[in-house]
């Protein structure tokens, strides 16, 4: 049932991403899309991300996740999208709506979870 006045379930999402997104860049005070990456790393301690020139923009490299090597030790899914990726790619078009957020490769499956931000 589709209620009027109220956003459709994939669009709320989509909404409460984006503001999430929005407090994060403030919250951490990020300026550029690359700090994104930086003040992650430096405030939560959970992944070590290396930022890199690419064609275009840059590329984000991290060689070790605590919460994705915790997960894999209990048997869990993989955590990198919904508690991860997913803030960092509304972090990013928060500061940028014209960004590109590409995840070529993360931990869980790989030897280095690498986004390229163009």
């Amino acid at each position: 049932m589709l209620v009027v006045g109220k956003p459709a379930p994939d669009q709320a999402q989509q909404i409460e991403r984006g503001a999430m997104g929005q407090k994060l860049v403030e919250s951490l005070r990020i300026r550029e899309p690359q700090d994104v990456f930086t003040r992650f790393s430096e405030s939560f301690a959970i992944v070590r991300w290396n930022i890199r020139p690419a064609e275009g923009g840059f590329a984000a490299e991290a060689d070790y996740c605590a919460l994705s090597s915790q997960a894999k030790m209990m048997g869990a899914p993989s955590p990198c999208r919904h508690y991860c990726l997913e803030a960092l790619a509304e972090a990013v078009q928060a500061l940028s709506s014209k960004s590109r957020f590409k995840v070529c490769e993360t931990l869980w499956e790989g030897e280095r979870c690498r986004v390229e931000v163009t």
